[in-house]
């Protein structure tokens, strides 16, 4: 009867044992995505410019650091996000983005998610939003904008630059390749940093992986199943309504922006309900609406600042395409204009 209890302890002990390092473990690849120095602050100070849009849900642990900032804020529900603002999710954490525009940004555990740049004036008809994201997983739900004369939506990882003016799409990111797969209503156009003049389009309920010096694989098709599959990873507000605004959870009900829907009703894969996403997260992981924040009063940011590497990086590619095609066009021409030479100069008089 001892040698059992002994033996029931050593089990227990060892099962306590694996717990605390798997713990450990996810903790430290949730902090390799942070800045080693960085020091989380209570309150809320504004970031660069205007809120470009705000967090719709969060879990524990997401955190929210402002451009060259050395400090970090615990993401909450409401909390506005600023041009230039870098968004870390946890192991396990996960995290929506509602921005300006309407459209819906869905991260997934374990990723980085940075605003670049977005710009959205519905007077002037313009959108111009840039993201780089060079971890993790993300669904990137954006809205169609019928009647702008510029409207534009970039995601960048460390091997392509995803271009979109209104999708349903998923992008994993990793350390030397892209998966990018498309859902309902989608046309993408992948444009590779290797190879920029060479752009790839991808529509409904298609996968492609380009990784770091090879060629893109081929173009597959996704099932039903892999697309329920995505949607269920990464689900985003219930719809059904004309409206997403007041969302009852099971612990409460939380008050969330209101944001037309804008869900893609003229495609679905065969056999697949799009319309059985309803709720983000379970009730126990939803964090509690806070408390009034508390804002810190923003210094003055000056009006220009440097542009960060993913816009650097995408300006480049986008000089060294300009470059090719001014070449091609010159050596096209020089190819069909043949120069005659000069007839000889007329010989003295006889």
């Amino acid at each position: 009867m001892m040698e059992n209890g002994r033996k029931f302890l050593c089990m227990l002990a060892l099962v306590i044992v694996l717990f605390c390092v798997s713990r450990g473990e996810a903790a430290e690849q949730a902090s390799a995505l942070l800045p080693a120095d960085l020091v989380m602050q209570d309150g809320f100070k504004p970031g660069f410019g205007v809120d470009v849009g705000l967090v719709q849900r969060t879990t524990d642990g997401v955190v929210l650091i402002h451009a060259q900032d050395m400090v970090g804020y615990w993401a909450k529900i409401n909390l506005p996000v600023f041009m230039k603002d870098a968004i870390i999710t946890p192991t396990d954490g996960r995290a929506i983005l509602l921005f300006e525009d309407e459209s819906t940004v869905a991260i997934s555990a374990d990723t980085k998610l940075v605003i670049n740049r977005s710009i959205y004036d519905p007077d002037k008809k313009e959108r111009s939003s840039f993201l780089g994201m060079t971890v993790g997983k993300a669904r990137f739900f954006i809205k169609k904008l019928p009647g702008f004369a510029h409207s534009e939506f970039k995601v960048k990882t460390k091997t392509l630059v995803a271009g979109v003016r209104g999708s349903d799409f998923v992008i994993e990111a990793y350390q030397d390749h892209t998966v990018v797969s498309t859902l309902g209503d989608t046309e993408l156009e992948l444009t590779r940093l290797a190879v920029p003049e060479e752009v790839t389009v991808l529509h409904s309920f298609e996968r492609i992986r380009i990784s770091e010096g090879e060629a893109p694989s081929a173009i597959e098709k996704i099932t039903p199943v892999e697309a329920d599959s995505l949607k269920k990873e990464l689900p985003l507000p219930a719809k059904g309504a004309e409206t997403v605004g007041t969302m009852a959870m099971e612990t409460g009900t939380k008050e969330t922006k209101g944001v037309t829907e804008q869900g893609p009703a003229t495609e679905t894969a065969p056999l697949l309900n799009v319309q059985q996403e309803t709720i983000l997260l379970s009730g126990d992981e939803l964090v509690d609406p806070i408390p009034p924040i508390n804002i810190v009063e923003q210094t003055p940011v000056p009006e220009i600042i440097e542009e960060s590497q993913f816009t650097d990086m995408e300006q480049a590619a986008e000089n060294q395409q300009e470059d090719i095609q001014e070449e091609v066009a010159e050596d096209t021409y020089n190819q069909a204009v043949e120069v005659s030479p000069l007839p000889d100069m007329p010989g003295p008089p006889q």
